[in-house]
Formats: structure tokens, C-alpha cells, sequence
């Protein structure tokens, strides 16, 4: 695509194309470097700070340049780390969940009430499949069809998250609390998952975004640094307004090792935008399941009483585990009185 050049402020679309003609490959260039997520070497933190000593997790979100640009950032090392480690993941397979986590977290951010989004990857690779879930609280949790994935590193030193996802689908829904929800789909980009959301945003919602998603591993695969930004242009720019973007956004490296480091979301929008911005939102964020057991009662009810009774004639102590959270509930028919009606 060419680039244009403008003497005037350009419209929404004409923004949109020249931030897409610089950045190809689903506005994404530097997504690369950015969703680094541990090498072979896995050097020593500059600071040495144990993931301990970190501030909590947070999501931040603003608007910059005269409400022209969007930006939302996530310190998500906690999360991810709590996600990785009740999913049992093994490295290559936390890479993949946590940028999917972050990911979420980052989509979620301009949800409000009982809203909710849901990022579903569906893969050929050895993963199978991966899900997270946001809601506007700052709650995430997901789940890994196949936990036990570590591959051989990339040539440079990067997990190969791309061949354990392989090709497939990305789905996105966005429940927004009434009526049915929405969902769109889309062709994996690379299966880096920041490439992914930003083809997602392209296609699905036409608005050209850069997405920078990153999990760092250390030892045996302990998650010390996670996190990411989501930029969108909603229109309007100059040429030299996108090229400073695109310079600020090729200037952020290592994301997952500043996270690490201690970094917070505030710090990475000034290396952003600098100083332009309004900060719309901030909210904690944690790894967190709604699910509880009233709910799984209600989903065995939702079986059909004669099904249900069926189902505890066979297994009195009935069990139910949650994916997402691995927490098992046992039931008896005591717990449904519900059948004792008919």
C-alpha cells in the first residue's frame, strides 16, 4: 500500500490507511520483539526484583493527542503467573495463555456493568485450543486445551508460541449482557497472539491498532514479567503525528522484561505518547473464576431433573471440576431440592 501524504488533517479513514501502510502485517511491525517471551539464555533481571516484590497487577486506560488515539496498558505479571499455575502450563504453553490473558484484560477495558469479552483461539498446533475471559472489574481467567506444550526455542532465542498454537481460528465474543451476544472470527495472523488481535481489530471492528502482548519465563518456567498495550488510532492524524507513534511504539522492547523490572502501565503510555494523554480509567487486575458452586448447581440443573437423577443414581457423590479455576465440587441430591418438586 502507498503511502499518502497530507497537507491537512486527514479523515478517520484516510488515518486508518496510512497507519496500516506503515505498518504491515496487521499493524504489528515491532509486535515481534514485543511479545518476546524469554530467551534460551534467560539473563538475570537488571534489578534483581523477585515477581514478589512487584506492584499488583493494573489496567489502564486513556485517550491521547486529542482524543485521537486510545490507548490501554496492563502490568499483568501477577494474573498470568496465578492463570499459569492453576492451568499447569509448561513454558511454551504459558507464553501462549499469558499473552492471551493479557490480551483479554486489554479488549475488556472499555467494557462497562455486566459486559464481558471472550478471546478463543482454535488451533492445528499442540495446544488444541486456549481461552481467556474480562470483565470490566479487572477480572481474567482462561483455561489451555493442552497444558504440557514446550517446544524448541525460535532461532532467536524466543518460545515458538506461533507452531504451538499453528493455524486455526481466532474467535472474539462480546457479551454485553443483554440479548445474544456477539461474536467475530478470523483467521490467525501468525498465532503470536498480539498479530492475531491486531488482524481481529482490522478485520472485524476496522480500527488499525498495534498490539504489544508479553510473558517472560525464568528457571523452570516461573512467569516474572507479563503485560501489554493496546494503541488505536481513531482518526484524524498527520503524517508526522503517526510516524512519531510508529517511532514510539518501534522504541518499546523487551515489554515483558520492563514488567519484570517493575514497570507500570502509567509509565508505558508516557513512553507512548509522552504527557499528551487523559487517563479515562484504572483498575486492578487479577486472575479470578466467578464460577462457584452455586453456579456449576445450576448448570447440572439445567440438565433436566430426569437426566439429573439419572446422572446421581449412578454417581451419588457427583463431581464437578472447573476448568478455570480447577476447583472440584461434589454434589448430592440433597443439593437439589429442586427435585423433590415433581
Amino acid at each position: 500500500m502507498a503511502r499518502p501524504h497530507h497537507s491537512r488533517p486527514v479523515s478517520r479513514s484516510e488515518a486508518w490507511g496510512a497507519f496500516a501502510g506503515r505498518i504491515p502485517a496487521c499493524v504489528v511491525r515491532p509486535g515481534r520483539a514485543l511479545v518476546g517471551d524469554g530467551s534460551g539464555s534467560r539473563p538475570r533481571s537488571p534489578t534483581g526484583c523477585p515477581m514478589t516484590d512487584l506492584p499488583a497487577d493494573t489496567l489502564l486506560h486513556a485517550l491521547a493527542m486529542d482524543e485521537r488515539v486510545r490507548i490501554v496498558a496492563c502490568a499483568a505479571t501477577h494474573a498470568v503467573a496465578e492463570g499459569c499455575r492453576i492451568q499447569g502450563t509448561h513454558p511454551t504453553a504459558s507464553a501462549a495463555f499469558g499473552r492471551l490473558l493479557a490480551g483479554s484484560a486489554l479488549l475488556a477495558a472499555t467494557l462497562k456493568g455486566r459486559e464481558r469479552v471472550t478471546l478463543q483461539i482454535r488451533g492445528t498446533g499442540p495446544l488444541q485450543w486456549l481461552l481467556a475471559r474480562s470483565t470490566p472489574d479487572g477480572s481474567v481467567h482462561g483455561a489451555v486445551g493442552q497444558a504440557a506444550v514446550h517446544l524448541p526455542p525460535r532461532p532467536d532465542g524466543k518460545l515458538d508460541v506461533g507452531a504451538a498454537v499453528g493455524q486455526g481460528v481466532l474467535v472474539v465474543t462480546r457479551d454485553l449482557g443483554i440479548g445474544e451476544p456477539w461474536t467475530g472470527t478470523v483467521p490467525l495472523a501468525t498465532g503470536e497472539v498480539g498479530d492475531d488481535l491486531a488482524a481481529y481489530l482490522l478485520q472485524s471492528e476496522q480500527i488499525h491498532s498495534a498490539v504489544g502482548v508479553g510473558v517472560l519465563l525464568r528457571g523452570e518456567g516461573e512467569v516474572t514479567g507479563a503485560g501489554g498495550f493496546l494503541l488505536q488510532i481513531l482518526g484524524g492524524l498527520e503524517d508526522d503525528e503517526v510516524d512519531d507513534l510508529e517511532a514510539a511504539i518501534a522504541g518499546v522492547r523487551e515489554l515483558a522484561r520492563a514488567f519484570e523490572g517493575g514497570m507500570q502501565p502509567r509509565e508505558l503510555i508516557h513512553a507512548l505518547v509522552g504527557d499528551d494523554h487523559r487517563v479515562l480509567a484504572e483498575r486492578p487486575l487479577r486472575y479470578h473464576c466467578p464460577h462457584d458452586a452455586e453456579h456449576y448447581r445450576g448448570r447440572l440443573l439445567l440438565l433436566g431433573h430426569a437426566a439429573l437423577e439419572e446422572l446421581l443414581s449412578e454417581q451419588p457423590d457427583l463431581r464437578v471440576r472447573c476448568e478455570f479455576s480447577q476447583r472440584e465440587y461434589c454434589y448430592t441430591r440433597a443439593d437439589f431440592p429442586e427435585l423433590d418438586r415433581d
